[in-house]
C-alpha cells in the first residue's frame, strides 16, 4: 500500500540534495561564500513554502475510498441535514444514508469499492431512494459509470458525484469554513430554504452540491 509518510520523506531527501548542489554549483563559480549561503538559504525558503502549499493541498483532500461513515454523517449536518444510516439497499460494501431538511428526504449511496458503476448498481440506489421514501438519490463513487447507468440515473433523479464534486463537498464541510460568514450570503434557495452564496458569474446555495440550486447574475 502507498505510504504518504513514506513519500514526504523521499521528497524532503530529494530537496536538500537539489539545495546542496546549487550551493556547491554557485561556490564553485563564483568562490563567494556568503552568495552560495544566500543562494542556498533562498532556496531552502523556496522548498519550504512549496510543501507548506503541497501538504495544505493535501490535508483539504481526503480519498474518496476512505472516508468514514461517522466522517460523512457529521459533514452533512453541518450543513444542516438530519442524517441516518440505513441498511435496506441490499448491498453489503455500500453504505445508505438518509437526509432530511425541510421536510425533503434525500437517499445517499456511497459505494467507493467497485470497478464501474453498472445498471445493477444503480437500481439498488433508486430502489433504496423509494423504499425509504425520498424524492432524489446521490451516489458517491470515484468509479466510472456505464452509459446505460448514467441514462438511468438521469431520469430517475439520482445525481453522481464523482472525484471533483466529492472534493467540493469535502471542502465545503471542512471545519474551518465558515458557512456563516455574512458576507458571502445572499438571500435563500428556493429549493432547500438555506442561504445563497455568490460563485463566479452566478449564485448558488451553500449547500451545493447536497443542492444543486444555481440561478446566473442578473
Amino acid at each position: 500500500m502507498h505510504n504518504p509518510k513514506h513519500t514526504t520523506s523521499a521528497s524532503a531527501l530529494f530537496l536538500c540534495n537539489i539545495i546542496i548542489i546549487i550551493g556547491a554549483s554557485v561556490f564553485a563559480l563564483t568562490k563567494n561564500v556568503y552568495f552560495s549561503m544566500f543562494v542556498v538559504f533562498l532556496s531552502f525558503i523556496t522548498g519550504l513554502l512549496y510543501f507548506v502549499v503541497m501538504f495544505g493541498k493535501k490535508k483539504a483532500c481526503i480519498n474518496i475510498n476512505e472516508v468514514s461513515n461517522d466522517d460523512l454523517l457529521s459533514r452533512f449536518k453541518k450543513i444542516g441535514y438530519y442524517t441516518r444510516l440505513v441498511t435496506q439497499i441490499n448491498d453489503k460494501r455500500g453504505t445508505g444514508i438518509v437526509l432530511e431538511k425541510r421536510g425533503v428526504k434525500t437517499f445517499v449511496h456511497y459505494k467507493p469499492h467497485i470497478e464501474k458503476i453498472c445498471v445493477k448498481t444503480m437500481e439498488r440506489t433508486i430502489q433504496a431512494m423509494h423504499y425509504y421514501a425520498a424524492s432524489q438519490s446521490i451516489l458517491i463513487t470515484g468509479s466510472p459509470c456505464s452509459a446505460d447507468a448514467r441514462v438511468l440515473a438521469n431520469t430517475n433523479s439520482v445525481e453522481v458525484w464523482d472525484e471533483e464534486l466529492f472534493q467540493e463537498f469535502i471542502k465545503r464541510t471542512d471545519p474551518t469554513h465558515d458557512l456563516q460568514s455574512p458576507t458571502r450570503l445572499l438571500g435563500t434557495c428556493p429549493l432547500c430554504l438555506g442561504k445563497m452564496e455568490h460563485y463566479g458569474q452566478s449564485f448558488r446555495c451553500v449547500s451545493y452540491p447536497v443542492c444543486t440550486y444555481m440561478r446566473k447574475l442578473t
